[in-house]
């Protein structure tokens, strides 16, 4: 089944998300409407952590970021699941702030081997997740 993306998942913004995440069939943000994205490859690498309040890692994929102006990437942010709800603030106000202001791409998905974390996802060009990573902080 194609993706729907002339119309916005009605799931994405709530405090739950988007169950289907990257296989979801519509839209996650107004930069996704009737645009195609390309493929990332998720060999994410861990690069430091991130200093201030929510002091997670910081993990994205290693790509010349010459060699690949304009790509699409993905970064994740480990981050104490306590946090979460002030990320994506009342009614999604703050997740949607960041996607709409950075053009970026947030999932909030479960922490690989720690239920006390939660994994933030930013996707699309470096520029754009710098900045939605310094509004996540």
């Amino acid at each position: 089944m194609p993706a729907d993306n002339s119309k916005m998942c009605n799931k994405f913004n709530t405090t739950e998300g988007c169950k289907f995440g990257d296989k979801c069939h519509f839209a996650h943000g107004k930069w996704e409407l009737s645009k195609p994205l390309a493929p990332y490859h998720d060999d994410p690498r861990a690069i430091g952590s991130i200093p201030g309040s929510l002091a997670g890692r910081i993990e994205s994929s290693p790509i010349d970021p010459v060699a690949s102006f304009g790509a699409s990437a993905i970064t994740k942010i480990s981050v104490d699941a306590s946090l979460v709800e002030a990320i994506i603030g009342k009614g999604g106000v703050n997740s949607k702030q960041i996607c709409s202001q950075t053009g970026a791409k947030l999932s909030i998905r479960e922490h690989d081997s720690d239920p006390n974390m939660r994994n933030i996802e930013l996707e699309r060009t470096f520029e754009q997740i710098k900045e939605a990573s310094a509004m996540v902080r």
